[in-house]
């Protein structure tokens, strides 16, 4: 189990698969937990008082669209680190939006695997 302090990964997904494959990667180094809409991912955020959560969205699976993508980016303190797993296109606007608000993402293939997605967080968390 990872310990108390341990950073949290947010991952919005509808895909289950995806989902046990990034908390396999991370076990014991960081706490995933899944988030069903945008709001939730939001309110999540709030988890971890002393270190921003990083915030996965699988852009095959996520469960809301771009327009939910660009209502989040308000919403993110900065400083928030996001990876978007998937092909970006239909998201363009929702991400030009995330940059405009000062949050930091880096973009993966749809095709990467649920072990790279989780080595690109484990970067992220210094584990």
């Amino acid at each position: 189990a990872p310990r108390p302090s341990a950073p949290v990964v947010l991952l919005a997904t509808m895909n289950g698969p995806r989902l046990r494959g990034l908390a396999k990667g991370l076990e014991g180094i960081a706490t995933v937990r899944v988030t069903e809409h945008v709001f939730a991912l939001a309110s999540g955020l709030n988890v971890a008082p002393k270190r921003l959560p990083i915030v996965v969205i699988d852009l095959t699976a996520a469960p809301f669209d771009a327009a939910g993508l660009s209502a989040l980016a308000p919403l993110l303190p900065v400083g928030t680190r996001i990876v978007l797993w998937g092909d970006t296109t239909r998201f363009t606007k929702a991400i030009d939006r995330l940059g405009r608000a000062g949050i930091a993402f880096v973009s993966c293939d749809a095709n990467a695997t649920s072990e790279e997605v989780a080595e690109l967080c484990r970067v992220f968390v210094g584990g």
